[in-house]
């Protein structure tokens, strides 16, 4: 969790504790893939670092392949779709902590 300084109101500076985990989520209806590739390696793993804007995966919605890119930098804390997966808009797809930023 991140930790940030708050001024209470007798100046005295308090400690909070923040969650971070962020999801991301598909931004049209379509065909989940893990890879960037067809038959290519997994583009992400849980517990792996990842960078705001690197590929974690892949849509296929008309036979058109949609890249999906992380807007956050952290740690992949839970996968929620498989390969082959269908999706729909705003579903989620996978959750980062920023907590551990990359």
């Amino acid at each position: 969790p991140g930790v940030y300084q708050v001024q209470s109101p007798s100046t005295e500076a308090t400690t909070l504790q923040v969650d971070t985990p962020h999801t991301i989520t598909s931004s049209l209806v379509g065909i989940y893939h893990p890879w960037s590739k067809p038959n290519g390696k997994q583009r992400i793993s849980i517990g792996e670092r990842v960078k705001v804007g690197q590929l974690v995966g892949m849509i296929q919605s008309l036979n058109v392949i949609n890249e999906v890119e992380t807007p956050f930098a952290g740690r992949i804390t839970e996968i929620l779709v498989q390969d082959g997966q269908a999706v729909e808009y705003g579903q989620q797809l996978v959750i980062v902590d920023s907590s551990e930023e990359a």
